[in-house]
C-alpha cells in the first residue's frame, strides 16, 4: 500500500513536469533559435 502510493505520487509529478517540458521548452529552447 505505501510503495502504491509512492508509485502514484512520482508518476503524477513525472507527469506535471513532462507536460511542463513540452509546453514551455519550444517557448525557451527550439522557439528562441528559430526567431533569432
Amino acid at each position: 500500500m505505501f510503495m502504491s502510493v509512492i508509485f502514484f505520487s512520482f508518476t503524477c509529478t513525472y507527469i506535471i513536469f513532462f507536460i511542463q517540458y513540452i509546453t514551455v521548452t519550444p517557448c525557451i529552447g527550439p522557439g528562441s533559435i528559430a526567431l533569432s
